[in-house]
């Protein structure tokens, strides 16, 4: 047996193994699947919008008007008109100077980390992170030191490390607010002040 398929038969085995399944009908709460109406948990499309008329009918026009493509990207002559436009009414909605629109939660992740952060900064993360924070830790090339999960213990720890590597205590704050602020709400000072006991793994992402 070769390494591919032991590996897939131990995933069959443990029950980790996954197939695609293949939806018949429009996005919604109830989907047809192999010929059956179920009711979909497990969707991300949380306010109903992939299926809202008016969203359907709004996208329509646009894709009539400009094409189903940018053609390229953004930063070569991909940037039209309707990017700027929304982005300009999603700053003023939130009350902020601007903002930048990514296709997805993941490219919003790596894309943000990976621009604050580089090769002389240090990033803490939580060992159960989601892969697209683990891939912006990684194009970052910053130093990574992963804890364990949700485990204050270990998080104080990977601080004392980084203040051991005379990374300022500036450079912290920064860290954990763009990898940890939703798991971690108290502040770092007393975050600091938990006692260090768990191991960490650090990497260099180069």
């Amino acid at each position: 047996m070769t390494d591919i398929a032991a590996t897939l038969e131990g995933l069959r085995r443990d029950g980790l193994y996954r197939q695609l399944r293949t939806v018949d009908s429009a996005p919604g709460a109830w989907v047809t699947i192999d010929n059956r109406q179920v009711l979909l948990l497990c969707s991300n499309d949380y306010l109903g919008l992939a299926g809202n008329a008016a969203v359907r009918a709004a996208a329509a026009q646009a894709a009539e008007r400009w094409g189903a493509g940018a053609g390229a990207s953004r930063l070569v002559s991909g940037n039209m008109t309707i990017h700027t436009e929304l982005e300009r009414e999603l700053a003023e909605f939130k009350g902020h100077e601007a903002c930048v629109l990514f296709g997805s939660g993941y490219l919003a992740n790596t894309g943000v980390i990976a621009a604050l952060a580089g090769s002389d900064d240090v990033i803490l993360s939580d060992a159960l992170n989601h892969a697209s924070i683990i891939e912006g830790c990684r194009q970052s090339r910053a130093h990574t030191i992963v804890y364990k999960h949700r485990d204050l213990d270990s998080l104080a720890a990977g601080l004392d490390l980084v203040e051991q590597t005379r990374v300022t205590e500036d450079v912290a704050r920064y860290v954990i607010g763009i990898v940890l602020g939703f798991l971690v709400h108290e502040p770092v000072a007393m975050i600091r002040s938990a006692s260090s006991t768990s191991p960490l793994s650090v990497s260099r992402n180069d």
